[in-house]
């Protein structure tokens, strides 16, 4: 969920530097200077980490596939989180639409919505069998 901080600090970058003129009004349309931010974004290689990451993730993803039945629940859970950063990335990285406030927004439903997510992993997930050390 950096996304959202990372379009934030190079759009602030952008206003400095003087590519922007001024500062983006409440309403200021995200489209108007998404092109100067993508291609400081592709510069600095955040584009090229991203689906680095993504690539990984998708190996792993395919190695976990018919998990265990005490894991059935976490790996259904697992998609969900994977099928939220793809259209995270989608919605926030690739084709931001609206104001600079409504993809804040749609950024802080995202997160919210992420978190759920991770805190209900982490709950289904098998505790392993204590050991007869951990036990001791």
């Amino acid at each position: 969920m950096m996304i959202n901080s990372d379009y934030s600090s190079y759009w602030y970058e952008l206003f400095l530097e003087g590519d922007i003129r001024e500062p983006p009004p409440r309403a200021y349309m995200l489209k108007d200077d998404f092109t100067l931010i993508k291609e400081k974004c592709e510069k600095n290689g955040y584009f090229d980490k991203l689906e680095a990451n993504k690539i990984e993730i998708d190996k792993i993803m395919k190695g976990i596939q018919n998990p265990p039945p005490d894991y059935e629940k976490a790996y259904e859970l697992l998609l969900d989180l994977y099928e939220m950063e793809i259209e995270i990335k989608k919605e926030l990285t690739d084709l931001p639409t609206g104001s600079f406030d409504s993809y804040n927004e749609k950024s802080a439903d995202f997160l919210d919505n992420y978190t759920k997510l991770q805190n209900l992993l982490e709950v289904v997930i098998p505790c392993a069998p204590e050991t007869e050390t951990e036990a001791k």
